[in-house]
């Protein structure tokens, strides 16, 4: 499993990140930091609620489809 903090900050951003997460094959899980509830990481509109939010991103796979998604919106902290 492969965990990542990051930020997406528009619409174009979201649309790469589901299309990279559809890619994997695998379940990606995503949350708000502090939050409970998880959202599917390859749908869309679940993925607009937390547009410019920081949000941890959980891989249950294969991740190399979101490397470059993880290295363009980390959250250094």
């Amino acid at each position: 499993m492969m965990e990542k903090m990051i930020n997406l900050p528009n619409m174009d951003a979201i649309h790469e990140f589901v299309q990279h997460a559809r890619e994997t094959g695998d379940m990606v899980l995503v949350t708000k930091d502090g939050f409970k509830v998880q959202l599917d990481g390859a749908s869309v509109l679940g993925m607009m609620s937390v547009i410019g939010q920081n949000i941890r991103v959980k891989c249950f796979g294969n991740a190399d489809p979101l490397r470059h998604i993880f290295e363009q919106y980390n959250v250094l902290g």
